[in-house]
């Protein structure tokens, strides 16, 4: 565990905060959760990187998690239960989502950080994106990251901006990754451009005292975001085994090309080959209103070019996910029952008419903004 030499840094037994020789160091730190991120894990954070934004003394961010993850995205029991406690009546429905909110919050500071930001992949990555985007923000890969994006399988969908990512990988593998939830290795995030370097696990702290050696002297945020570029590109490697994605990627761009869920599992379904069968069981247990809400919002977001204009439909579908039940039977039956047989409600795409779908990007009154304060 990192400890903090400046006695001012705000840290908790959840997060780990070190400013040191130029750099802010972050551990994630709730290893049995897979260092999920808490809403004071969030507040921190976010409090930490608008100070180091303004302090000349820090010329650089690095971020990694302890254990064998390095983030899986937002308490999704603490969603459960407020987003519960709202059903029931025991909260409003506009404090439901505010965990949402400031999540969103967070990763708007990282995509607008001035200074170079590393993210060290070290393990399990699912779900929040943690700052995955930004003009000054790296993904490090390493031989153990194992990435993912499982929202469709707990009745959700990405968002934190993730379409803004996914609509630039190649071709339409933001598509696949977004509804199939399929997990991806080193070299697949790579070739999708969802990591940026590839470093063994072991040189991540090495690594880290080379960027503070040659970040000393650094006068300005292009100087240290150049330095920093140096120092990964130096280190990085190409990953020793190869994915599937640069395979794979014909077939995908083949059948998902189209704008409908019915469309791409009818086209799977006529190609009849081994990895189309493949693919049409990773849908098959998913969310079929997660499913269709999700291509949808990536489809409408392909004409978006402003983060914050993608964060804004994401929070409204945000808001709408909380007030309906698959989000809850998901996270019963995959993150806490684990029972693995969320009974999905409506029950199959054929039932996620068009006026369930618009219900979905219909305005709620009520913009991440506004609840920003």
């Amino acid at each position: 565990m990192l400890s903090s030499e400046n006695p001012h840094v705000s840290s908790s037994d959840e997060i780990t905060l070190e400013e040191k020789s130029g750099v802010a160091a972050v551990t994630l730190n709730r290893p049995k959760a897979l260092n999920a991120l808490t809403i004071d894990m969030i507040r921190i954070l976010s409090a930490a990187l608008n100070r180091w934004a303004e302090d000349p003394a820090i010329h650089a961010v690095f971020i990694t998690g302890s254990g064998r993850a390095f983030n899986t995205g937002g308490d999704m029991k603490y969603v459960y239960d407020t987003g519960m406690a709202a059903r029931r009546g025991a909260v409003s429905q506009r404090v439901a989502p505010l965990f949402f909110a400031e999540e969103y919050q967070l990763n708007r500071i990282l995509f607008h950080f001035p200074k170079p930001v590393v993210l060290f992949w070290n393990g399990v990555a699912l779900g929040s994106l943690l700052g995955i985007a930004g003009q000054n923000v790296f993904r490090v890969a390493c031989e153990k990251t194992l990435f993912g994006l499982p929202h469709t399988a707990i009745g959700f969908f990405p968002g934190n901006g993730a379409a803004f990512t996914l609509g630039r990988a190649p071709g339409l593998i933001g598509r696949y990754l977004a509804l199939t939830g399929v997990r991806l290795s080193a070299a697949d995030l790579m070739y999708g451009g969802l990591a940026t370097h590839f470093i063994p696990q072991d040189r991540r702290f090495e690594c880290l005292d080379r960027m503070r050696t040659k970040l000393e002297g650094t006068r300005s945020n292009g100087e240290a975001v150049l330095a920093v570029s140096q120092i990964l590109r130096t280190e990085s490697e190409l990953p020793a085994n190869d994915g599937f994605l640069a395979k794979l990627a014909p077939i995908i761009d083949r059948h998902f090309v189209h704008n409908s869920m019915e469309d791409i599992q009818d086209s799977l379904r006529q190609a009849e080959s081994g990895p189309t069968m493949e693919i049409l069981n990773l849908l098959s247990g998913r969310s079929p209103t997660s499913l269709k809400v999700t291509l949808r919002h990536l489809k409408n977001c392909e004409a978006r070019t402003r983060f914050e204009e993608i964060q804004e439909q994401d929070y409204l579908l945000v808001q709408h996910f909380m007030a309906a039940p698959d989000l809850y039977e998901g996270i019963r039956a995959i993150l806490m029952d684990k029972d693995n047989a969320p009974l999905w409600s409506p029950d199959s795409l054929s039932g996620v008419g068009q006026a369930i779908l618009d219900g979905y990007f219909k305005p709620t009154g009520r913009s991440l903004s506004e609840s920003l304060g």
